[in-house]
């Protein structure tokens, strides 16, 4: 599991972070670590993911209150609302940052995939070595 092996540790949360994106944070870390894939040189990403999450969250609740749909026009025209275009957008984002820190039950499959291919080298180099 050579290439798992990060500089382990909990990157800082920044001050600045709302706080949707700092229980995120706080979730998303506990997930890692528990993954054992957080390391301190994530926090620019994770920053990212939880600004992106929380914008997401804020724009559902409106999507919540006010609905996707408004009417435009003198002809009542439907159109999608900012907030359900942000949503969309945001949760595009999301999925692409949680597929980068191994979040999604696809990425977690290839990361087992990829680890047992490294084991099985391993083990199989170890062999041939050892004779």
């Amino acid at each position: 599991m050579g290439w798992l092996q990060h500089s382990k540790g909990m990157p800082d949360c920044p001050d600045y972070l709302d706080d949707i994106a700092k229980a995120e944070w706080a979730d998303a870390c506990q997930q890692l670590a528990d993954m054992r894939l957080l390391s301190k040189a994530d926090k620019t990403a994770l920053e990212m993911y939880c600004t992106t999450y929380s914008r997401w969250r804020i724009a559902q609740r409106e999507v919540q209150e006010h609905g996707a749909i408004m009417l435009v026009g003198e002809n009542d025209y439907p159109q999608k609302t900012p907030f359900a275009t942000e949503c969309d957008q945001m949760q595009k984002l999301i999925k692409a940052w949680l597929q980068e820190f191994a979040m999604t039950p696809a990425s977690r499959a290839k990361l087992r995939t990829e680890v047992k291919k490294e084991e099985t080298k391993t083990g199989t180099a170890a062999f041939f070595n050892a004779a």
